[in-house]
């Protein structure tokens, strides 16, 4: 249950990992459980987003853009939710 507009999520390493694994599939553990929490804003730390490009790096350049490509849509939605809320 959330605590109004404002409310966070704190997300590690372990879950951008498994959103990046899901690949949008709504049935994934790890969409079901934020899909549980869509109200709430993810705070993703400068650490978990550094470990999980640090890994990206570690297999391709494909797979950065890609990690890049998660972080951002993150990023973007975040943004627009503040914004929403600021406007309500």
């Amino acid at each position: 249950m959330g605590c109004g507009a404002f409310a966070l999520i704190c997300v590690d390493t372990t879950v951008l990992v498994d959103e990046f694994r899901a690949k949008g599939d709504p049935m994934a553990p790890v969409n079901r459980a934020l899909a549980g929490h869509a109200e709430e804003s993810l705070l993703i730390p400068v650490a978990a987003a550094g470990e999980f490009l640090d890994g990206a790096c570690m297999v391709s350049e494909a797979r950065v853009q890609d990690a890049l490509r998660l972080l951002m849509k993150k990023v973007k939605i975040q943004i627009l939710k503040v914004i929403f809320a600021l406007l309500i």
